[in-house]
């Protein structure tokens, strides 16, 4: 959901060629009728991967979870020092929850829409303060549109870098229809933080999941 310290290899060249680049999500929310709603809570389990979108600040989602993660950091961050960089902020997933895992929402039963959350994220560094050690981060659901209106649970994510690379899984438990709530307002898109700004900050401070 953000420009963080496991995606290091793409900063560079995100500082040359891109300035406060935002996409389109390729994944649309259907409208907020409760069609795709349950009639009932019911948990779903999710699990799957979390990829950076090239020469972009938003991220894909893979698995049980397909669409468009997006990130909103709260500034400044919670901690941020050469080994060591925390911060939190509100993030929107665009998209639906996969049925039969062939990678789209077309299917009748995928229950698609917008989900919201809060998150806390959290990553440690050798001492050159870009290599990844391991990242982590928590992020509460706090409601959504479409099959997500009314959801609670929570989803967490893992950074490990495997063979120089770092990979990013997650998996977590989302309740359907947990609670009442009214449709929701018309969602006010995100302000990202600029890839140049990314880019150019101190070694530990990446914004991450």
């Amino acid at each position: 959901m953000k420009k963080t310290a496991r995606r290091l290899a793409v900063l560079a060249g995100l500082a040359v060629t891109i300035v406060g680049s935002s996409v389109a999500p390729s994944v649309v929310a259907t409208a907020d009728d409760g069609r795709d709603r349950e009639s009932g809570p019911r948990t779903v389990h999710v699990s799957g991967e979390q990829f950076p979108v090239p020469g972009t600040v938003n991220y894909t989602m893979a698995g049980a979870l397909v669409g468009d993660w997006l990130v909103n950091a709260r500034k400044p961050s919670l901690h941020s020092a050469t080994t060591l960089y925390a911060e939190a902020g509100t993030e929107r997933f665009i998209g639906c929850i996969d049925s039969n895992r062939d990678g789209d929402c077309n299917d009748r039963r995928d229950r698609n829409g917008e989900m919201t959350t809060v998150y806390l994220y959290w990553a440690s560094f050798k001492a050159d303060g870009t290599t990844l050690i391991k990242g982590q981060c928590v992020h509460p659901i706090t409601g959504g549109t479409g099959a997500f209106r009314g959801s609670r649970g929570v989803i967490h994510m893992f950074d490990r870098l495997v063979d120089g690379e770092v990979k990013t899984i997650y998996r977590g438990d989302i309740v359907l229809n947990a609670v009442d709530e009214p449709p929701a307002p018309p969602a006010v898109p995100l302000v990202q933080n600029s890839a140049l700004e990314r880019a150019a900050a101190p070694a530990g401070e990446r914004s991450g999941c």
